[in-house]
């Protein structure tokens, strides 16, 4: 198992502040398991990361919030406005993944 890194409850007190429209278990995930590699593989970030940061200005206006990566290209997001997860493609396209999708089918827990 790779080295994770837990926030305290300060630092998910900031990002709840910042990010309400994230979902509770993402917070709890960071809390309680931490950020780094998660079981499945893929990497969870230590807070929610814009696309445009990534994938440049054309993504400059959207409400999604990247939140890991499978270091392969596809970033996993958060789509708040219809409150579910997806992922981005390796040249920015986002793919909504079923409304039932949950952050533990992402880390695989």
């Amino acid at each position: 198992m790779q080295e994770r890194t837990r926030l305290s409850d300060d630092d998910v007190a900031v990002l709840t502040t910042a990010f309400p429209e994230l979902p509770a278990e993402y917070f709890v995930y960071l809390r309680n398991v931490g950020w780094g590699e998660a079981l499945s593989g893929r990497m969870v970030y230590s807070g929610p990361v814009l696309p445009q940061d990534v994938f440049g200005e054309a993504l400059a206006d959207s409400p999604l919030l990247l939140l890991g990566d499978d270091a392969q290209g596809y970033a996993f997001g958060y789509d708040p406005a219809t409150k579910s997860f997806g992922e981005f493609s390796p040249t920015g396209t986002w793919q909504a993944w079923p409304p039932s999708a949950t952050f533990g089918d992402y880390v695989g827990f």
